[in-house]
């Protein structure tokens, strides 16, 4: 691209191993440069990562001293626990230099034509140094706009102060959209703005736009499971999916990755690749992970997903509602009903939603982008 494409500053979540993360900000700097744009993503530090990087650097000293065998992560170790989502980001995504907070006086430099906030958990406060530059109170540009931002939980975070201060830096912006019904109600009730919901960056992209990372196409990798949080019930059901569908269970993640007993060589994640490639070879696919789901859904598997109370149950209510696919959502093994496996999923009649959405979506960048 010339001198004369416009550049536009995207600020989101800590990508790192965030697999969705990753492949949300691919997506959305995709969707950019087919509209014509340069997009660039600031690349922050979490608001823990200095202090915290100091305090493990003291604890594992200590736990070496006493023989304990425990091993938490300093930033040199997250840096080879990543090594294999880092060269996908490092490849495929356009960014700044490292940043602690934002860094002003670079960004005033770039001369940016306009400021994109998000997608995913971008506006949850506990992201970053100071929330209020997420609202971007450095900035003086006509051309700021939030797509598909995130506050990441239902319940409101955000402390009296941040709550008035944000509330009148985001009546800067040109547009407001978010990724959940309840961040519209949030936005409404808090802030005194209205805003519209908008499907999540990756479902932007149809499937032919990410089988350039699949490494083998075809294979049966029988029940592909990606579970955040595992517990007893999703065992449970996920045995069950198995067994009566007769097929092999394949984790698609690193089991050892938390496991902070473990060699950090046995905790290095998987290649975001290897990611993709399990969920496009699934015969069937059980999920807690609203990007699981997602990319369930733009590979048009049959699959299950196990709401995720923890990390937050609008995300699945929102999309899944709009795709008329609420039945894909159990809380419990006791939901779990003989339709689930033998109603096939008609991806031809989602297509005519999500074609929609995808339309309503497109539409808000393009309206509120610098032209």
């Amino acid at each position: 691209m010339d001198k004369l494409t416009p550049k536009i500053a995207i600020i989101t979540h800590s990508l790192r191993y965030n697999y969705g993360g990753i492949m949300q900000n691919y997506a959305l700097q995709q969707v950019l440069k087919d509209l014509g744009y340069l997009p660039i993503t600031l690349r922050l530090r979490r608001k823990d990562s200095i202090i915290h990087g100091i305090n493990v650097r003291v604890k594992k000293k200590i736990f070496q001293l006493l023989h304990i065998k425990y091993n938490p992560l300093t930033p040199e170790d997250i840096d080879i626990l990543c090594c294999n989502t880092d060269l996908f980001i490092n490849k495929y995504i356009n960014l700044s230099p490292r940043m602690g907070s934002i860094n002003k006086h670079w960004v005033k430099k770039q001369h940016f034509d306009g400021f994109v906030i998000g997608s995913d958990q971008v506006l949850h406060p506990s992201s970053y140094p100071d929330i209020e530059e997420v609202y971007l109170n450095f900035v003086h540009n006509d051309y700021k706009l939030m797509y598909a931002a995130s506050f990441g939980v239902e319940d409101w975070r955000y402390n009296e102060l941040q709550t008035k201060k944000c509330r009148v830096l985001i009546k800067k912006f040109r547009a407001v959209s978010v990724r959940e019904n309840t961040g519209m109600q949030h936005m409404q009730h808090y802030f005194g703005i209205d805003s519209i919901v908008v499907m999540d960056p990756t479902l932007l992209l149809d499937d032919r736009k990410y089988f350039q990372f699949i490494q083998k196409r075809g294979e049966h990798l029988g029940v592909v499971t990606y579970i955040l949080d595992p517990n007893e019930t999703k065992k449970s059901i996920i045995n069950t999916v198995s067994k009566v569908l007769s097929l092999s269970i394949y984790n698609a993640n690193n089991e050892k990755m938390d496991d902070n007993n473990a060699p950090l060589c046995d905790r290095v994640t998987i290649s975001v690749e290897k990611w993709l490639t399990a969920i496009c070879n699934a015969d069937f696919v059980i999920t807690d992970s609203y990007h699981g789901t997602l990319f369930a859904i733009i590979f048009k598997k049959q699959f299950i997903a196990i709401g995720n109370k923890k990390r937050g149950l609008d995300r699945f209510i929102t999309i899944l509602d709009r795709l008329k696919m609420r039945g894909r959502l159990i809380n419990d093994i006791s939901e779990l009903s003989q339709s689930l496996f033998e109603d096939i999923i008609d991806y031809d009649y989602v297509e005519t939603f999500l074609s929609e959405f995808r339309r309503e979506s497109k539409d808000f960048l393009k309206q509120n982008l610098p032209i």
